[in-house]
């Protein structure tokens, strides 16, 4: 089973994965990685978006192709003075080492969901880069009508659902042991609309995690030193209302996801993680190992020595209903 902890910047996250590594037969992504391969700008959710939802032939053949370069990114090792090309490319997420076969996988999925074909066909020349684009264009010159490689892609959501289930767990439990139960990883869906996407990739299960406003403004090194500065704070207060407004929420009315409070593991631990346990059908471990509340106090009320900032008592006054304490 896939398990992702997603929310809100700053609101715990961290903290919850900790907890999570003390349950049972489970592994559990670093927390400072992220799995971008769903939510990324050209990530799964907007390549599904093109196919299912907005076809054409065009944007089918494109979302593919920019679906291909930001897994090749994905798959590249990070920025390295010892590797000078990766210093002229976006900086790399190194999946081929935390995943081995990922590109294997990749390319599976790509042969699953399109066919290819060669003809001429110019529109990806409208999104070639400059060097790139002359290149085209003196071939173009002394060869006429040159053909090209296009993708395409006619499939209904039931096919394409399948085989991205079958590409994500693939990547993310194909090198685990027998014994996993499920992988923990950041990150990997939104809370703005997961429910389309989570029901698509089954067993998936979803925890939502938040806070007091008044922690996350401790904690956000945009604002955290910011108390004195009624604009930063009014800022954020519209930032956190939008992000909190109904149909956001709503979205997250699924039996398969959790809004979990982080307040919790510090007013009642025992009756939080009995409530992830229960959630995620995952039995906890009887050592804290990984995440001690009363080691971790520090993080319950950051906000204790800024009662009296200007911050602080407007966040109260505005976001009366969201405070926990």
């Amino acid at each position: 089973m896939i398990v992702d902890v997603s929310g809100y910047s700053y609101s715990g996250k961290g903290a919850v994965m900790d907890v999570l590594r003390d349950f049972l037969s489970v592994e559990v992504h670093q927390k400072e990685f992220e799995f971008l391969l769903v939510r990324a700008t050209d990530g799964l959710y907007d390549l599904r978006s093109t196919i299912v939802q907005n076809p054409s032939d065009i944007r089918n053949d494109m979302a593919i192709r920019r679906f291909c370069i930001l897994t090749k990114y994905l798959a590249a090792q990070p920025t390295s003075f010892w590797e000078p090309k990766s210093l002229f490319r976006p900086p790399g997420q190194n999946y081929t080492k935390i995943f081995p076969g990922f590109q294997r996988a990749t390319e599976a999925f790509i042969r699953r969901i399109c066919s290819t074909s060669l003809q001429y066909w110019p529109f990806p020349a409208l999104y070639d880069q400059s060097l790139v684009a002359m290149k085209e264009k003196w071939v173009n010159f002394f060869q006429q009508r040159r053909e090209r490689l296009k993708f395409d892609s006619h499939i209904d959501a039931e096919t394409f659902d399948a085989a991205a289930r079958d590409y994500l767990h693939e990547v993310l439990l194909g090198s685990l042991r027998i014994d996993t139960k499920a992988i923990v990883t950041s990150n990997m869906l939104e809370f703005y609309n997961p429910r389309v996407f989570l029901d698509a990739i089954q067993p998936c299960k979803l925890v939502v995690v938040d806070r007091d406003p008044r922690g996350i403004y401790c904690s956000d090194p945009k604002t955290k030193d910011s108390f004195d500065k009624e604009e930063i704070a009014c800022k954020f207060i519209s930032d956190f209302r939008y992000y909190r407004c109904d149909k956001f929420i709503e979205a997250l009315d699924h039996p398969n996801i959790l809004r979990f409070q982080f307040e919790d593991l510090f007013l009642n631990f025992e009756a939080a993680t009995s409530s992830l346990g229960e959630f995620l059908e995952l039995e906890r471990g009887v050592i804290r190992r990984h995440f001690s509340p009363e080691k971790s106090r520090d993080n319950f009320k950051p906000w204790k020595t800024k009662r009296n900032s200007k911050a602080i008592q407007l966040i109260e006054d505005e976001l009366r209903d969201f405070l926990v304490l």
